[in-house]
């Protein structure tokens, strides 16, 4: 895994944390598959995804039809489970866990092209987080294999 695709999985979970003032149920689906996309750019594979109260207030909120439901399932189960945490609890390596689990995409699936848009206060938290020694830890484990 490079460290764009690191980076790159790294602000796409910051962009939609509820803690960066970013509610992801808040979010269009739009602009969710827009930042899936440059960040990831890969389509989950299909699972049998069930809803909880996070997603069933997003599919509420913005009237979801099926064939969107469909597409973006396992990109808004992915989101919900992230943010069942604070950002602090979660390891990069159980992130990484998390989007294969959720995903059945491999890590070495995202965009090796580095995305950089995240605001620079939201930025300034990733890079603390990152600077957390467990993450620092397992950043550069996952460079070396």
């Amino acid at each position: 895994m490079k460290n764009r695709q690191m980076n790159n999985i790294i602000q796409f979970c910051f962009n939609f944390h509820i803690e960066m003032d970013t509610d992801w149920r808040k979010q269009s689906p739009d602009y969710i598959m827009e930042k899936w996309d440059s960040y990831i750019g890969k389509t989950p594979k299909s699972k049998d995804i069930r809803f909880d109260n996070s997603i069933n207030k997003w599919v509420e909120t913005w009237k979801i039809k099926q064939k969107t439901w469909n597409e973006m399932k396992e990109i808004v189960k992915f989101l919900s489970l992230l943010n069942s945490k604070s950002l602090s609890e979660w390891t990069l390596s159980e992130i990484l866990d998390l989007f294969t689990e959720i995903t059945s995409l491999s890590v070495e699936d995202i965009n090796s092209n580095y995305y950089n848009e995240l605001h620079a206060i939201v930025y300034s938290e990733m890079v603390k987080w990152l600077n957390f020694e467990v993450n620092k830890r397992h950043y550069k484990l996952i460079q070396i294999l």
